[in-house]
């Protein structure tokens, strides 16, 4: 590696940087371009849609702050530990489908302000996920539900009718789509339900399923199991189109333990790394972490684990006949024959410290082969038993196409938006004699149901939920709710008729029943030690995982710019669309893409290209787009294209595209992602919302338009066709030019080992004269992270010691208060005779000079 600082790969922040195209090269010339600051259109999507929301969270108009019933106290007598600018902490955890993220609330006044991590729940460590940071904007969001359409007694009045009604027919009539939910207080209702309507319908759906995983367990092993891997014991990891350190549940907890396998503190460390393998068809943070990558579609993941299982399990001699059932599985697909045997026999070689995870986005066969290679490795992976999955929408849909439901409750979710398109859910739900809505907004759902009943939001509920581990954490209110909204554990008490309907007092008796004793102590430290799942004895017998092999879903089929496969993915904005109304999560880039305001058709440049000379519409920007003796710029009349992907004040003109799939059509603007699959398109979900709040009004498209029951995850057989159009995205992509500066500074860990100090002479601050002062001995890691952020560079006074020319101080410094931060003084005993100092003191603060043997303190 000699000459380091002037050889090796050349990193790149986009296309264009790579081309340096004239738009990129004139972007970069400004640090703070032109038109960063301007406020209209895509540049910051409407100034006042961010402000709504943020001048709620200021506190104005919210009147109706209060403090939880349980402890308020009037203003006429000081309420204790409320001191107006002192903040008041709180435990509490935001609910998941799987996974409830334990939270510390800080609080002013008794209205929530700030949500962080946990520190007590050792897994996350304290931390959070960016949809906990902005969920706090979610309380104060002016287009949130604030009332229902009948007053709140009428809302009591109908859930009783409704429970003494269908108590005559045991529930023949009555059906329940619900949110999943980690909430045992919640279970136990639904329990009590179950049991006073025998007959009625319960099913559970959410936008964005991930228990593939648990699904194929119970095929596997009997039963359903959650899969909790140890990534902290594991030396190689094989992800399969898995992003485990986002954006799946658990992956808090996953990412600070993969982590901690890849710190190297010295040279002698290095070797010691782990090392990750990862297949996946986009882009994502996982696989940019990758030691080895490669780029693969989504509906060839099936036959690639295949021909990996083959070679592990000859490697450790188990599995008998299921080894020929893998290898013929695996013959469909074409790769790189050295990829699979290297990464297989890397894999084995580390039995016991090696780990796969598959994405729960991927075919059941694909989990239940994963099972199997675990096994062999004796992987350190736990198994925790978990409540067996309740049925689905598509069963409600079929139920409701009967014509025999009297009533639909619907507890959360937006399935008029989100369902499955081949179901057809606003005609099903119109079917419903009487259809109820329970949610925290106006939705598509909301405006198609009889009767909406506003909820209340998570900050201010009582209520309780499990860690992705089981651990059982509480929902605790900050405030009372700000408006006349309902908790669901109230809602579902009544409607099961239950004599206690006051959330609280569920929580409560629920705490109890889990073998808790002390329920202060369980709000106080925000989780029950030792009530976490208990671990699951599994075996994955060779003859079951064969038997629940389905060859479709591991044949790899041929992909073409003409036979595209679609991956579904939740939007890094909006997750599945509840979060399409939240500033903040619009303001925050996609971390690959770098969009905002917007999700896009995302294709790899290959395709791309491939799109370009098929149908004669320019994509990618020219250097010289003016070269008549290219004919990449030609169309197909022989004039020259326009220049449309190209950046201008930070907004990309991409071009327009229609995508087809199984026969119906979407439009929407392309963006080029390098890494990803050839003939993968990724679609993000949860934008294009037709009823949303002014923030999410006309931002993005809906790709829930093309996701059918039989392509949840990945779809075959897609279609692009340009358009001469072009769309305006909010690309952060270019911001933060590094102005010579070494993107990346990369050496391998054989190369570290022998020159550890190999990233000091990469780059230019290696040659370039030092300009760090103090700092200038350190390495370029430390100044990095320490300069020049509002730093000096030179040592700063300490302002809580006394000053050392002070001499009536020295020795008795405990007798003497510390000067504050913003004083200084002056000892005259010092003084040499001239009196620039005293002029300079006098103008500058205004104060009388008192006379030798004083201190003077200016700006006091």
């Amino acid at each position: 590696m000699k000459n380091s600082e002037f050889s090796g790969p050349r990193y790149w922040k986009s296309l264009d940087d790579l081309a340096e195209t004239p738009a990129f090269t004139d972007w970069v010339q400004r640090e703070f371009p032109a038109g960063a600051s301007e406020m209209e259109g895509v540049n910051r999507r409407q100034f006042m849609k961010v402000m709504a929301a943020s001048f709620g969270l200021a506190g104005l108009g919210m009147t109706g702050c209060r403090r939880p019933e349980q402890t308020i106290l009037p203003y006429s007598k000081q309420p204790e530990n409320v001191i107006p600018g002192v903040a008041v902490y709180y435990t509490s955890s935001q609910p998941g489908t799987r996974d409830n993220v334990p939270v510390i609330v800080e609080t002013h006044q008794g209205r929530p302000t700030k949500i962080e991590g946990n520190p007590s729940y050792k897994p996350y460590g304290g931390a959070t996920s960016v949809y906990t940071q902005a969920s706090v904007l979610d309380l104060y969001d002016p287009d949130r539900a604030t009332k229902s359409s009948i007053s709140p007694a009428a809302v009591r009045d109908r859930l009783a009718e409704i429970s003494k009604a269908h108590g005559a027919d045991k529930g023949q009539g009555l059906v329940f789509l619900a949110e999943p939910s980690t909430s045992p207080s919640r279970a136990a209702l639904v329990a009590q339900i179950k049991k006073a309507f025998p007959k009625a319908t319960w099913a559970e759906n959410t936008a964005i399923d991930l228990t593939t995983s648990e699904q194929a367990a119970k095929a596997v092993f009997g039963k359903a199991v959650r899969t909790l891997p140890e990534f902290s014991k594991a030396k190689r990891v094989l992800s399969l189109d898995a992003d485990f350190l986002q954006n799946v549940d658990g992956s808090i907890g996953q990412a600070r333990e993969f982590v901690k396998t890849r710190k190297v503190k010295d040279s002698k460390d290095a070797t010691k790394m782990s090392r990750l393998y990862s297949v996946e068809s986009t882009l994502t943070s996982t696989g940019s972490m990758a030691d080895h990558r490669l780029r693969l579609g989504s509906s060839q993941m099936g036959a690639f684990i295949a021909q990996v299982g083959a070679e592990v399990l000859k490697a450790k001699h188990v599995g008998g006949p299921l080894v020929a059932e893998l290898e013929k599985a695996g013959a469909s697909l074409h790769v790189d024959t050295k990829w699979i045997e290297e990464c297989a026999a890397d894999l084995a070689a580390h039995a016991g410290h090696s780990i796969i995870v598959a994405g729960d986005h991927l075919p059941k066969s694909v989990h239940a082969i994963v099972f199997a290679i675990n096994q062999a490795l004796n992987a350190p992976v736990k198994y925790v038993e978990v409540p067996a999955a309740e049925q689905g929408i598509a069963d409600v849909a079929t139920r409701l196409n009967k014509g025999d439901v009297q009533t639909l409750v619907i507890l959360g979710g937006n399935p008029v938006y989100d369902a499955p398109v081949d179901l057809d859910w606003s005609a099903a739900q119109a079917k419903a004699e009487q259809s109820i809505y329970f949610g925290s907004a106006i939705n598509e759902t909301a405006e198609a149901a009889s009767l909406f009943i506003a909820r209340s939001h998570f900050l201010e509920s009582w209520g309780d939920g499990r860690t992705f581990d089981g651990t059982l954490v509480p929902v605790q209110p900050m405030i009372e709710p700000l408006f006349d909204t309902f908790n669901e554990l109230e809602v579902l008490a009544r409607l099961a008729g239950a004599q206690t309907t006051d959330a609280y007092s569920i929580a409560q008796a629920t705490f109890k029943a889990q073998g808790g004793s002390d329920y202060n102590k369980f709000l106080s430290d925000g989780l029950l030690e030792g009530s976490a799942y208990k671990a699951a004895s599994v075996k994955a017998d060779p003859a079951k995982v064969a038997a629940a092999l389905n060859a479709d879903e591991l044949t790899a089929f041929e992909l073409s710019a003409d036979k595209l496969e679609v991956r579904f993915a939740p939007s890094s904005h909006a997750y599945d669309g509840r979060y399409a109304n939240n500033g903040w999560m619009m303001e925050c880039p996609d971390p690959i893409t770098k969009l905002t305001w917007d999700n896009a058709i995302m294709i790899s440049p290959r395709l791309a290209k491939e799109l370009e000379a098929a149908q004669g519409v320019q994509i990618f920007p020219g250097k010289k787009p003016m070269n008549k003796d290219s004919a990449f710029f030609e169309g197909a009349k022989g004039t020259l294209q326009n220049n449309k992907a190209q950046f201008k004040r930070g907004q990309e003109a991409a071009v327009v595209a229609e995508l087809t799939l199984n026969g119906r059509t979407i439009k929407a603007p392309i963006h080029v992602v390098p890494g990803m699959a050839n003939y993968t398109v990724v679609l993000p979900l949860g934008m294009g919302r037709k009823t949303v709040g002014r923030v999410g009004q006309g931002v993005g498209f809906d790709a829930f338009a093309l996701r059918s029951s039989d392509g949840l995850g990945c779809a075959l057989g897609a279609a692009i066709k340009l358009t001469n159009e072009t769309y305006r995205l909010a690309n952060t992509q270019e911001h933060w030019s590094m102005e010579g500066r070494a993107i990346v500074r990369e050496g391998n860990a054989d190369y570290y080992e022998k020159h550890p100090d190999f990233a000091n002479k990469i780059g230019v601050e290696s040659h370039a004269p030092s300009n760090y002062a103090k700092d200038a001995d350190k390495s370029l890691q430390e100044q990095a992270t320490s300069q020049f952020r509002g730093n000096s560079a030179y040592d700063h006074p300490d302002f809580t010691k006394p000053a050392p020319n002070v001499k009536v101080w020295k020795g008795n410094e405990d007798k003497f208060p510390a000067i504050q931060q913003w004083g200084m003084a002056i000892d005259l005993n010092s003084c040499t005779g001239c009196t620039a100092c005293v002029v300079a003191c006098q103008s500058e603060n205004n104060v009388p000079i008192v006379g030798k043997d004083q201190v003077l303190r200016g700006r006091e």
